[in-house]
């Protein structure tokens, strides 16, 4: 993370303010002021910071950026979008292999093969990734100043987005 994104944080880390936490890709639920957290129409205002964890993959990629564009103009100046995704690599090979290493990962985390499959087929058609790149369009489309990738884990993204 740069000094940048470093001191974005900081500046909004104690401060009051609305927030609002998504449920993620697993159903965990994070305590919130706004019931509506959930959902893709809620309304973002005069908000710090704005968590989403594995949630934009699951949104009709048709209404990804409209979303996106609400969370900037409901965040303060200076406010961070933190974003976390699972992305689809460019390339068939990289793909192919990306996901190979984290079959492997599971593996070595005690999984069975039963389970990595229905994992797989549970996802299939419902989880809906984007390239790296088109996180980044979409994110500078919306008006976010600066964004900048602060994790990386297999095919596991979380960026940092500055309004």
């Amino acid at each position: 993370m740069t000094a940048i994104a470093k001191k974005e944080c900081n500046r909004h880390a104690n401060r009051a303010g609305d927030y609002v936490a998504h449920n993620d890709a697993y159903g965990q639920r994070e305590h919130r002021k706004n019931e509506k957290a959930g959902r893709v129409d809620v309304d973002f205002e005069d908000a710090s910071v704005v968590a989403m964890n594995f949630t934009l993959q699951f949104i009709p990629p048709e209404k990804r950026g409209a979303l996106m564009t609400r969370i900037r103009q409901g965040l303060r100046p200076g406010g961070v979008l933190l974003l976390s995704e699972k992305i689809r690599f460019e390339t068939p090979a990289e793909q192919r292999d990306q996901t190979a290493w984290h079959e492997d990962y599971k593996r070595a985390m005690g999984y069975s093969e039963l389970e990595i499959a229905g994992k797989r087929t549970a996802l299939e058609n419902v989880l809906h990734p984007d390239s790296e790149n088109e996180h980044r369009q979409r994110l500078a489309a919306a008006g976010f100043r600066s964004v900048e990738r602060w994790f990386q884990c297999f095919s596991f993204c979380s960026y940092l987005a500055i309004r």
